[in-house]
């Protein structure tokens, strides 16, 4: 197990894996209702919408799954060009933010700066809207304002 978040009325737990699956666990009774193969490798981070009907993965596979919280079907995927470290729901637009990059040792590359950038999505449409280059290193957390007027990004440049 490498992530988990609750499912609707905290009977649920959902459960992401570090060789792409994702299991829906009954709460009470501890039983595995469904499994599913929601990437091809790790899911390093996963996230509840704020109805707590879907829920958001990151992967090490270079995308982040949009899911059904209750039947676990995959609704949308969104690609970066590196590996996924953290995926996060807008709270007022359709919207997701996903962020990533490769270890620092391995984004290195002498007097030559590479930046890491947080990638917005249109939810639905699965359709890139931007960018921000935001770091020099990982982009490990993304957390947007209650209010969605502002985020903040997390890497291992601090």
């Amino acid at each position: 197990m490498t992530c988990a978040v609750w499912g609707p009325l905290n009977k649920t737990i959902v459960v992401g894996y570090s060789d792409g699956k994702i299991s829906l666990f009954d709460y009470e009774s501890g039983k595995v209702l469904k499994t599913i193969t929601g990437h091809d490798l790790s899911i390093k981070k996963m996230q509840v919408n704020s109805r707590n009907d879907m829920f958001i993965t990151a992967s090490e596979d270079k995308t982040a799954g949009l899911f059904n919280m209750r039947t676990l079907e995959k609704l949308k995927t969104f690609k970066i060009s590196e590996i996924v470290n953290t995926a996060a729901f807008h709270p007022t637009k359709r919207h997701v933010l996903v962020g990533g990059g490769q270890a620092s040792n391995a984004t290195q590359t002498g007097s030559k700066e590479t930046f890491q950038a947080v990638h917005f999505f249109h939810s639905i449409f699965e359709k890139p809207i931007g960018a921000v280059k935001a770091h020099f290193s990982p982009v490990n957390a993304i957390a947007v304002s209650p209010d969605g007027k502002s985020y903040a990004s997390g890497g291992e440049d601090g």
